[in-house]
């Protein structure tokens, strides 16, 4: 008899922008479960205020590194 493994990690996703020249990146608002949520999140903050160039989203697990999942520029 085989197993079947269903690889479904659960975590959190991070909505983050950053400013032309500056290498840091600023997280908005708190954690969502939701990587829609998220990104609309981060993509409306970079559109509305001028000073943000770039937007990510990065999905967060227990066991694993952070991974970016959407990443847009203007």
């Amino acid at each position: 008899m085989t197993r079947l493994h269903i690889h479904a990690p659960k975590g959190t996703y991070l909505a983050q922008v950053r400013r032309r020249g500056c290498r840091n990146w600023e997280t908005l608002g708190k954690p969502v479960r939701s990587k829609t949520t998220a990104a609309n999140r981060a993509v409306t903050t970079m559109l509305v205020r001028e000073e943000y160039k770039r937007a990510r989203v990065l999905f967060c697990a227990e066991w694993y590194d952070p991974i970016v999942v959407m990443e847009a520029s203007v």
